[in-house]
Parts: C-alpha cells; sequence; structure tokens
C-alpha cells in the first residue's frame, strides 16, 4: 500500500485528498504547515507528497526545495496543489523541483490519475514497475502513412485516448514526429521535457532519472512523450538514445500507441519492427493511394508479418472521392476500418486541445474510434469484461450488442 503525505494548511483540503485517496487503497497522512510537513516526512517516509503552494511561514515551494536538498527524499516523487492556472505558477512549481502540479478545484479522479502515474514512474526510476503491466508486455501500436495531412497524429492521440478510457490501464502516446509532431499541441500541454532532452545522450547514457522526466501526464491519467520544439533540437537526438528510453519504460505500460514520421527512416523503423499493430492510414485520393500502396510494398520488403497491418481509411474532406472497393482492389489489402468525415469537429477538436473522443464521445468518429480501440486492445481485456466497466466500455457494448449487454453485466456483477 502507497503511503501518501499530504502538507496544507487547508484542513477541508487534507480531508477532500484523504477521502479520494483513500478510496483507491492509500495509505494517506496530512500535515498542516510546511514545518510539520519536513518533519513528517522524516518519519513516515512517504511513496509520495502532495504540496500546497499558498502556506503561511514557509511556501510550498520552499518545502520543495528543502526535500529535494535530503538525498533521501531527492526523488520522492511531488504533486504541488495550486489556484494560480498562469504559465509562470507551474514553470516555478517545476523549478523548486515538483514533478507536477493540479490546480484547485481538482476532480478526485484527475488527482488519484496523477498521483498513481507518479508513483508508479517513481517505481521504474528505483528499478521496480508495479500494476499489471509488470506481467505482461506491452502492446505496441503504430500510426504510420507515408503522406501526410490525412489524419495520423489525429488517430495516434485520440486512439491512445480511448484505450486509456476503455480499461484504464497504463497507457503511454509517444511522438516520434521529431522534426513537426503535435502531440502536445492536440493535448492542449505546455511541457518543459520532451524528446530534446536526450540530446547529446548516447543510448548508453540514459538513465531512469531522463526517462522520469520526459514522461507528461494528460488529464485523463494517459502519459505521452512530446516531440522537440525546433528541427535543430531533434537532430541531436540519437536513435540509441531514444531506443533506450523506450526499453525502460516498456515493462510499465500495457499499451503504448506511437504516431511516426511519414517516411521509413531510422524513428519510424525503430517502432515498426516491434509495432503489434501497424495502423497504416489511407485517404481516398490519388496520391495518398500511390503513397499507400508504396508502404505496404516496403512492407513486404522489410519481410514485416501482414496480417499485424491493419488499412485505415480516413475522409478528411467532404468529397466522396475513392471508394472503399477501389481501395482494396489498388492496394490488394483489406480495409479495417473507415473514418467518417468529422468536418468542424475535427477541427475544433485540434484548436481547442480536446481530443474528440473526450470533447464529442456521442461524435460518429469518436464511436468508431472506440470501437476501434476496443478491437486492438490486448486479448486478456478484450476477452474478459471488466469488473468496473468504464463509460466507453459500456458505449461500445451497448452499440455492439445492446439486448444482451443488460444480462451480461448481472453476470459480471453476481459473480
Amino acid at each position: 500500500m502507497a503511503r501518501i503525505l499530504t502538507i496544507d494548511d487547508d484542513e477541508n483540503t487534507c480531508a477532500l485528498v484523504e477521502m479520494a485517496l483513500r478510496g483507491h487503497g492509500y495509505e494517506v497522512r496530512s500535515a498542516f504547515s510546511g514545518v510539520e510537513g519536513l518533519k513528517e516526512i522524516q518519519q513516515y517516509k512517504p511513496d509520495a507528497l502532495i504540496v500546497d503552494k499558498m502556506m503561511p511561514g514557509m511556501d510550498g515551494y520552499e518545502v520543495v526545495r528543502r526535500i529535494r536538498r535530503d538525498p533521501q527524499f531527492s526523488r520522492v516523487p511531488i504533486l504541488i496543489l495550486t489556484a494560480e492556472a498562469d504559465l509562470e505558477g507551474k514553470v516555478n512549481a517545476f523549478d523548486a523541483g515538483a514533478d507536477d502540479y493540479i490546480n484547485k478545484p481538482f476532480a478526485k479522479e484527475e488527482l488519484t490519475a496523477r498521483i498513481a502515474a507518479l508513483i508508479r514512474r517513481s517505481h521504474v526510476s528505483n528499478g521496480s514497475s508495479p500494476g499489471f503491466a509488470v506481467a505482461n508486455k506491452p502492446r505496441i501500436i503504430a500510426v504510420h502513412a507515408l503522406r501526410g495531412g490525412i489524419g495520423s497524429t489525429t488517430l495516434a492521440v485520440n486512439l491512445a485516448v480511448a484505450l486509456r478510457n476503455l480499461w484504464g490501464a497504463p497507457t503511454l502516446l509517444v511522438d516520434m514526429v521529431m522534426l513537426s509532431g503535435h502531440v502536445n499541441l492536440f493535448l492542449d500541454k505546455r511541457i518543459r521535457h520532451n524528446w530534446a532532452s536526450l540530446q547529446g545522450y548516447s543510448g548508453d547514457e540514459v538513465d531512469d532519472q531522463l526517462v522520469h522526466n520526459l514522461v507528461q501526464d494528460y488529464d485523463n491519467g494517459l502519459e505521452f512523450i512530446g516531440a522537440p520544439d525546433t528541427p535543430s533540437d531533434a537532430e541531436l537526438v540519437t536513435r540509441d538514445a531514444v531506443a533506450q528510453t523506450l526499453t525502460l519504460l516498456k515493462p510499465t505500460y500495457d499499451y503504448i500507441v506511437a504516431d511516426l514520421p511519414h517516411d521509413f527512416g531510422e524513428m519510424a523503423l525503430l517502432i515498426l519492427d516491434q509495432a503489434d499493430v501497424v495502423l497504416s492510414l489511407v485517404a481516398p485520393e490519388l496520391a495518398a493511394l500511390r503513397a499507400a500502396s508504396l508502404t505496404i510494398d516496403t512492407y513486404h520488403k522489410l519481410e514485416y508479418e501482414l496480417d499485424k497491418v491493419q488499412l485505415v481509411l480516413n475522409r478528411p474532406f467532404t468529397e466522396q472521392g475513392v471508394g472503399p472497393m477501389d481501395v482494396y482492389r489498388a492496394l490488394k489489402h483489406p480495409i479495417a476500418v473507415e473514418l467518417p468525415y468529422a468536418g468542424s469537429r475535427c477541427v475544433q477538436a485540434i484548436n481547442n486541445g480536446q481530443p474528440l473522443v473526450s470533447a464529442r464521445p456521442e461524435h460518429s468518429m469518436s464511436r468508431i474510434i472506440e470501437e476501434f480501440a476496443f478491437d486492438v486492445s490486448k486479448s486478456s481485456h478484450r476477452d474478459f469484461p471488466p469488473i468496473s466497466p468504464s463509460p466507453a466500455w459500456r458505449r461500445v457494448q451497448e452499440s455492439r450488442n445492446p439486448t444482451k449487454l443488460l444480462g451480461r453485466m448481472g453476470r459480471i456483477f453476481s459473480s
């Protein structure tokens, strides 16, 4: 049972934190000042800390700085609570040594998701990996297309969010488009660390702390690694450093979704070589068809098992374009799923940094992506109904078998 120490002068906040975390099996204590918190940490030796920014006498930043000076607690994960939503306050939290922050007022679900992610990454840094991901290797899902602008990042982001929503399982989204990746933009996350943090490091030099800093959190508990901010930064990131990072991270996750560059360069091949599923995108127009044909031909030459390649037909424009049967005849590969034209809804989701499956779960594209996420999930998840079904899981089941869902759920909870 993980131990959490909350340091906050507001007793109501402490009570709310204790109620939220104890409901998920954590042991929780509270300290009501910075000084009391520094004493309590020595005796309690928590696995994670939640520290309020605004406290009389010694504020949260100073508490964090003092904790970080003690070698015994220098790597204990720390979450800062703050009422400040501005960028400067967040940067100050990271500069003080915090691992994450959350704004007040906060949702209990977000708090527990962030704490779980911090503790999980802390265990990776210490050489152990908690949770059910340890016993299973991750399912690696690559999203790939030689032609840009046909929805690769949209699919990768929404698929990763949907997988996390379906199972609540540890899920990592990695932006492998080093020169111009936009995953963090699609998630509306301003991040301090991305792949550029590895620049100058060889594979042998990548350690747990570097990896720990790379991984960022999204609101539903999804974790992600963003692309470098500039092409000059991207050029200094080596394949070996990225490969070692993924090696260290893989035992922690059930799902790793990778948004790949539009080529067969070293970063794309790094993922494609180990992917369990390759989602190859095509749009219903001749240039995209030609690119998809070249893509599948290259998979042949690389001796990939084509059973793992699933063709995704996306419609990014209103015109009908080439039909599904024409796509099949041209590529001689079956279409696994066809995504409908989402129009302004999709553009709005990108501009707002809110994936469509989160912002509009009732939208036809959201429903199709959720169902497709279910189809590409691990068989160990698909074949056994969860004890506590998520809303996403319920939507998929209702869509596929509405008449039998009620009886099935009754059997789950009566067993």
